[in-house]
């Protein structure tokens, strides 16, 4: 079956990204839900799978792997460790050792009921939240492991382990969800930890499907840079200050494999582990029309800063370019562009809404979690270099550094000593000497550009779609 790879546009303000999917497969999980939906909101008695499946429905379009955000699958960091690439997570049983029969919790158990089922429930087979696939401060993990050792187990009552089983409608275990102290775990785990049943039960409360030992509804906080917004129809910013900035609610009922994680404890002490992680660059324009400059820029960059994959971000809605042609139409051409060049990537979402609702900051570290990146260096001009400084954007501590590209009659940067560690220079990729405006006015004059200023296949699809100009040459 042919696989698609294309953006489907909602008449609703998010966009849904089809990534491997066939129209086939789409038709009938559509209809498989449908059903389900209509079969669990039919009979109002089965009030469980009403707040199950009815719920998560509508709270949740599909259950999609952040990595559909990209263009193509990237196999960096983070990558190589997806050991959930499960096709239907209904078939995932977790069994009792003895009896060999699913795990069967339910919401109404006690808490030392949940404690005494999942005893023996191996430490790497929890799944990890969405937003943590890469760590931060992970040089934390080994005084966090020696303080475990020397207090045999340590003393976390006042901040618990927060474990969230996931269950199906019969009440067997699906997951078991982390959703915080990703690190402590991993301090468990180094020490040798195997099973839930060696932490101390007083370090662990277990939620089940979001309701507490208390038989309180929680929602689940996560940061906005693990999940694809356009496939939720329901979070809440959460802005507090004891809380990280790009904090999100969401409900309890939805997995992290629901909202797009696809590794285990078991995958993240193998990417902590990893010598060298991925350096990643990330380069954001209009691309009105992406040209051969661009990636020209682009590989050059690569390969002065040894990256293992540099992104082009589109954006969206460019105010300073009202003029500019669709969305649509800009990133189907950098896709058609950079999908045969090695090394480069695009960024498929919504970056404005994360951006707008947010901030870069979010976006970036979404880059992160994707690519499992501990390193991300952002390509600038030295023209917009100096508009980020005149203005005081630029600041440390950065998640990102960046680098600055510098034209050869241009004046030497001015640097400030608090921003030295965070800006790289370069003068020795050279200007094309052309700009998208130039390319769109040779294509409004009915002149055929160049193969070395543009692509023969970018100029087809601005044929083809009547852009710039309707005296386009056939």
């Amino acid at each position: 079956m042919n696989k698609i790879k294309s953006m489907i546009f909602l008449n609703l303000d998010f966009r849904i990204l089809s990534k491997g999917f066939t129209q086939k497969n789409i038709k009938l999980n559509f209809l498989k839900y449908l059903i389900l939906f209509i079969f669990s909101c039919t009979f109002s008695d089965l009030a469980r799978s009403i707040n199950l499946s009815c719920q998560s429905l509508f709270l949740l379009q599909r259950a999609e792997p952040l990595s559909i955000l990209l263009l193509k699958d990237t196999n960096l960091g983070i990558g190589k460790f997806n050991n959930l690439n499960l096709i239907n997570p209904d078939s995932i049983k977790f069994v009792d050792s003895n009896t060999k029969k699913p795990i069967i919790i339910h919401e109404s158990d006690s808490h030392e009921k949940r404690l005494n089922l999942l005893k023996s429930f191996a430490l790497d087979d929890l799944v990890v939240a969405t937003g943590h696939h890469v760590l931060r401060n992970v040089k934390n993990i080994s005084a966090l492991a020696d303080y475990i050792k020397k207090s045999n187990g340590g003393d976390f009552t006042k901040d618990q382990l927060l474990l969230n089983i996931i269950t199906n409608n019969n009440g067997e275990v699906q997951f078991v969800d982390i959703w915080n102290s990703h690190h402590r775990l991993i301090a468990y785990k180094l020490l040798g930890y195997k099973n839930l049943g060696q932490i101390p039960a007083q370090n662990i409360h277990l939620l089940v499907n979001g309701v507490s030992r208390e038989q309180s509804r929680w929602s689940h906080y996560l940061p906005v840079s693990g999940v694809n917004l356009a496939l939720l129809s329901n979070y809440i910013p959460v802005k507090n200050m004891d809380v990280i900035p790009g904090t999100i609610s969401v409900s309890g009922t939805l997995s992290n494999f629901q909202l797009g994680s696809r590794i285990n404890i078991k995958g993240l002490f193998e990417w902590i582990r990893l010598d060298k992680k991925p350096k990643v660059g990330v380069f954001f324009g209009t691309f009105d029309p992406i040209h051969e400059g661009h990636v020209s820029l682009a590989n050059a960059s690569k390969k002065e800063l040894g990256l293992d994959e540099l992104i082009f971000v589109t954006n969206l809605n460019p105010l300073h370019k009202p003029g500019a042609v669709s969305s649509n139409d800009r990133i189907a051409m950098v896709s058609k562009r950079i999908n045969r060049e090695i090394g480069l990537n695009v960024y498929l979402g919504d970056s404005d809404r994360i951006i707008r609702e947010f901030d870069k900051e979010q976006l970036i570290d979404q880059l992160k979690q994707i690519s499992g990146a501990d390193e991300v260096i952002e390509i600038i001009g030295s023209d917009a270099y100096e508009k980020l400084r005149l203005l005081q954007q630029l600041r440390t501590p950065s998640n990102r550094k960046y680098f600055v590209t510098v034209r050869d009659n241009e004046k030497p940067l001015i640097i400030p000593t608090d921003l030295k560690d965070i800006i790289i220079t370069s003068s020795q990729i050279k200007d094309q000497g052309y700009s998208s405006t130039q390319v769109r006015e040779l294509i409004k004059k009915g002149s055929v550009p160049s193969r070395n200023i543009l692509s023969p296949e970018i100029y087809k699809y601005i044929r083809d779609h009547n852009l710039y100009s309707s005296s386009v040459k056939k």
